[in-house]
């Protein structure tokens, strides 16, 4: 069974400060409780008023003091956790990505196993950035892995606008910038990691190698994912026949695509992180396994004491009566 518990035990002092207030000044007497509670006669709204209206001026003065001592009931304990880390997705959604040397497509296995990741997380928040020619923050740092899921989910290679001028492209240093931006670099309570996924080489934008400075700086770990592979392949593509074909540039000739492997490995090692190259979907996922694994830390938690809070309530009573009491005044003086 909970009791009510006073949080602001010296706020009850003001209760006898009232009764010492009331003691030298006589608003109300011991007759006056006694026939108010006990003496049976002829009552009247206009007799009730004019004799018992202090009473009302008491128990207001009362509520009120017991409203600040902060009444309350405990509640069920809370364990709640301190600890956990900021992550960032950053992944690329080019043209390129939509090649089918992995089924379904590079992207579509990227996504599935990035939904999977955040599945698992526990007290983590998480963050996405997409990019192309440019970057573009998809959703801002979030505990709600289910609104990351519906995120992830709608991410195609038709979410950036590849026509546009401009937009084409690998922007992987401004991507990573975009990441940096989503954090509280000041914050150094948690931990905080971008999860860079690409199949290509910097195209646009700012020098990767430039972004990784302040990312170090601020002790930001970078995890680079490498989709594809690092040696020159024509991108794939499943054609009208349902084969997986490869596909063709203005000239006719296969477009060729490769992992930048020496910049990927370099933004890894300058910032703490690791180094994938992902050639398959059995790769990416047992990548994304190792980066859980590896970002999993022992959570420091305490436990919270909630409580009900009931001061609202003789707040309200004190004042309803206090408002009863001048409104008593009031009619008096007009009878008077």
């Amino acid at each position: 069974m909970n009791f009510i518990e006073f949080l602001n035990p010296l706020g009850l002092f003001s209760f006898l400060l009232i009764l010492g207030c009331l003691g030298r000044r006589s608003f109300i007497s011991y007759g006056n409780v006694r026939d108010f509670l006990f003496e049976k006669r002829q009552w009247s709204w206009r007799i009730f008023v004019a004799q018992y209206r202090s009473i009302f001026l008491v128990l207001a003065l009362i509520l009120l003091s017991i409203s600040m001592g902060r009444p309350v009931i405990p509640q069920q304990p809370q364990v709640v956790s301190k600890s956990g880390v900021d992550i960032v997705f950053a992944l690329d959604v080019s043209g390129s990505m939509s090649s089918q040397d992995i089924l379904p497509s590079r992207l579509d296995v990227a996504k599935k196993y990035l939904r999977k990741f955040v599945s698992q997380l526990v007290s983590d928040r998480v963050g996405l950035v997409i990019f192309a020619g440019k970057p573009f923050t998809q959703s801002p740092m979030t505990f709600d892995y289910g609104v990351m899921d519906q995120y992830l989910e709608g991410v195609s290679v038709q979410s950036i606008d590849q026509m546009v001028f401009g937009l084409r492209g690998t922007a992987m240093g401004d991507a990573l910038l975009a990441g940096l931006q989503r954090f509280d670099l000041e914050d150094g309570g948690r931990e905080k990691v971008i999860i860079l996924l690409t199949d290509g080489e910097t195209t646009h934008g700012v020098d990767p190698l430039e972004v990784v400075k302040k990312a170090a700086f601020y002790g930001v770990k970078i995890y680079t994912i490498g989709i594809g592979s690092k040696d020159p392949k024509p991108l794939m593509q499943q054609g009208r026949n349902g084969k997986v074909v490869p596909v063709l540039g203005g000239d006719g000739k296969p477009v060729m695509s490769a992992v930048d492997e020496k910049t990927l490995r370099a933004i890894a090692e300058q910032t703490m992180g690791q180094y994938f190259l992902a050639k398959d979907e059995q790769t990416i996922k047992s990548v994304m396994d190792e980066i859980l694994s590896l970002e999993k830390k022992p959570l420091e938690s305490e436990t919270l004491q909630p409580y009900y809070e009931l001061y609202p309530y003789f707040i309200w009573a004190g004042l309803i009566l206090l408002v009863f009491y001048l409104w008593s005044r009031a009619v008096i003086r007009v009878f008077e």
